[in-house]
């Protein structure tokens, strides 16, 4: 199964919801994609956890308010494993809407196999699982699947039936970044609005004394001259990938 999710995966685990970005109003994060995440908490700063994956990669992932959690008994703390359903923005966050907690890696092998029954809005498929009657499966793409395709995964089957697939017909069924290294810390900046460019902003930020790059989901809901303040991580060239935007 070809999927757009099986190159290296690392990132944060949070659902964002959408909101419209106004004057005096925080805007959501853009999260065009459903995707599926796994990996084992390293570092935990309020709602953004830095996770390494199997694979050995990191990402940085912001639990949104309204998340999910399926606890398990377990908490969010280094060390706990984790398996998550949500998006990914373009600044590479993992933005969680659910996260289902494992004291173990292990507890992410399980298998499952059967036929689908019926491909179900916000990345859900339910599935008539051999001996395990129906239940629900998160994929990173429905579109990769058909009603009465046979399916057979490894993942993690939570206590309220959920399944979280790792692969799916021998193939990769989980988002994964690149990144060899803990990802930068989030940062907050804020300036005031010089240019608007295609997919980014020109903001002057005093405390820096310079101009910087923002990375913005929609160019066309600001201004020049509007003052702007930010939360997002900085990639090596100093640009600054948006999570979360203020218009003040």
């Amino acid at each position: 199964m070809a999927s757009k999710f099986t190159g290296p995966l690392i990132g944060s685990l949070v659902l964002a919801a959408s909101a419209a970005l106004g004057a005096h109003a925080s805007a959501a994060p853009f999260c065009p994609s459903n995707e599926s995440f796994f990996g084992t908490i390293e570092r935990v700063n309020g709602k953004v956890l830095t996770v390494q994956t199997p694979s050995g990669h990191w990402a940085q992932v912001r639990i949104d308010n309204n998340a999910r959690l399926n606890a398990n008994g377990g908490t969010i703390r280094p060390g706990a494993y984790l398996g998550a359903y949500g998006c990914v923005t373009p600044g590479g966050v993992f933005h969680a809407s659910e996260i289902t907690l494992s004291n173990r890696q292990s507890g992410y092998n399980e298998r499952l196999s059967g036929v689908v029954r019926r491909i179900e809005s916000n990345g859900r498929l339910l599935v008539a699982q051999n001996g395990h009657g129906y239940g629900t499966w998160y994929v990173p793409d429905t579109d990769e699947f058909h009603v009465g395709q046979s399916v057979d995964a490894t993942g993690m089957l939570g206590p309220n039936g959920a399944f979280y697939p790792q692969t799916i017909n021998g193939s990769s069924a989980a988002y994964d970044t690149d990144y060899t290294s803990a990802p930068r810390s989030t940062i907050t900046l804020s300036g005031t609005v010089r240019r608007v460019n295609g997919n980014s902003i020109i903001v002057w930020e005093p405390s820096h004394g310079t101009t910087g790059t923002w990375i913005v989901p929609n160019t066309g809901r600001f201004r020049v001259g509007e003052r702007v303040s930010a939360t997002g991580t900085e990639d090596r060239s100093g640009r600054f990938y948006v999570q979360e935007i203020t218009i003040l």
